[in-house]
């Protein structure tokens, strides 16, 4: 029974996904209905994990719908959370990845309390 919902889940996510690319699905809504999937779902963290880092490096996805996703961050488990930012911040330098890497920082140090800079 769990795998078949996660089966239901992940196509209605890759469904989004398409109606996102398209301009059928507003931002908003996708990334509302993305968090409520994978945690109704049940997805397990490591695919929550790469699903949201391969958003955030993603050259294809608008930097606001990578803004919608930070805003919803606390959603997923510290753990999930600090891998996410390790994979980001680790991750070639393009033009479309600097404010989120400076974002994840601001983050870190919010969480942590810190002075974390990632250059």
């Amino acid at each position: 029974v769990i795998v078949q919902t996660r089966k239901q889940f992940s196509s209605a996510l890759r469904q989004n996904l398409h109606a996102l690319l398209d301009g059928e699905m507003a931002p908003r809504a996708f990334v509302k209905e993305f968090f409520e999937l994978t945690e109704n779902g049940n997805l397990r963290h490591d695919i929550r994990k790469r699903l949201v880092t391969s958003m955030l490096l993603s050259t294809t996805i608008r930097p606001s719908i990578k803004f919608l996703f930070l805003e919803n961050f606390d959603r997923l488990p510290e753990a999930v959370r600090m891998t996410i930012i390790k994979d980001v911040l680790k991750a070639p330098e393009h033009h479309h990845t600097e404010v989120i890497k400076e974002e994840l920082a601001w983050i870190v140090n919010n969480e942590k309390g810190g002075s974390f800079k990632y250059h």
